[in-house]
């Protein structure tokens, strides 16, 4: 049996999994910045008291692809 996470172990996993959605968009020169509000934001969303942070790395992969993709198409998108 597994002790459920606290809240600062699921704020690691999420960036964790940020860091490397980051790097993958720094390969097509798109800088991700998330602040703490966003970290603990996916951190509520992608963990389940049953199933733990399994999901974060699924929620922290949408949310953070999607908001890229709307900001990114047809907008001003930072490259630096």
């Amino acid at each position: 049996m597994f002790d459920p996470l606290g809240q600062e172990q699921i704020n690691s996993i999420v960036r964790l999994q940020c860091k490397r959605v980051a790097d993958r968009l720094m390969d097509k020169k798109i800088r991700l910045e998330l602040d703490d509000s966003a970290i603990k934001y996916l951190g509520r969303v992608g963990y389940d008291p049953v199933y733990g942070a399994r999901y974060a790395h699924t929620h922290t992969h949408t949310h953070t692809h999607t908001h890229t993709r709307t900001h990114c198409s047809g907008g001003p998108c930072s490259t630096s």
